[in-house]
């Protein structure tokens, strides 16, 4: 190869580059837990949107989906190091949610597969439900041991123990035991899609080592 021959090649190469990097800078990043949900087996674009969403919005702002695992946002996966999984939309929020059931098994009390609920369909949630659960933001420990409307229902060491993972969570996350009628087992993101402080606190509960 002659040295011009080698410079057109480097020139060729750098001309290669920047063009990559300019594509690159004008793609803009898609919303929370879109650019995941496109990675997953289902119809793609507006098409899948009209199908797994009702169109609707839940109490805290996100999009209510038909049913979990259908090519939307949100999806089953398993809570590392609790053998439990959970219908949740994936990203920050079952990043944060997935803490506060981790949390909940290590310091409070074993919980069985079975015994956690997130995702339930609209049509299909209990008059006394937060409406949260149809969009994949709230999760239900143990429903059964906690009814609605009864407190006391965690020893004081247990309490702590919630207040604690509370805590930890910045006010990103609501406990149902502070509602009006009680709902102990219930926790739900209590920011809406796209805030900062859901995306901060993943970031920070990512870095955590159990």
């Amino acid at each position: 190869m002659t040295a011009n021959q080698g410079t057109n090649v480097s020139r060729r190469t750098a001309l290669r580059v920047g063009v990559s990097l300019a594509v690159a800078a004008t793609v803009a990043p898609l919303p929370t837990g879109i650019a995941e949900a496109q990675q997953q087996p289902g119809p793609a674009g507006p098409d899948r949107l009209a199908q797994v969403r009702t169109g609707a919005v839940s109490t805290n702002g996100w999009p209510i989906e038909k049913n979990a695992d259908i090519g939307g946002a949100v999806w089953t996966r398993e809570i590392d190091g609790t053998g439990l999984s959970v219908a949740l939309s994936i990203g920050e929020v079952q990043t944060v949610l997935g803490h506060v059931v981790r949390r909940y098994c290590y310091e409070i009390d074993v919980v069985q597969p079975g015994e956690v609920v997130g995702h339930i369909p609209v049509e299909q949630l209990p008059p006394s439900t937060s409406d949260n659960h149809a969009s994949g933001t709230a999760v239900d420990i143990r429903p059964g041991w906690y009814p609605a409307g009864t407190r006391g229902n965690f020893f004081p060491s247990q309490l702590n123990s919630v207040h604690t993972i509370l805590a930890e969570c910045h006010g990103v996350v609501a406990w149902g035991g502070y509602r009006t009628v009680a709902d102990e087992g219930h926790f739900e993101i209590a920011v809406p899609p796209r805030d900062p402080r859901l995306v901060d606190l993943a970031a920070e509960l990512r870095e955590w080592k159990y």
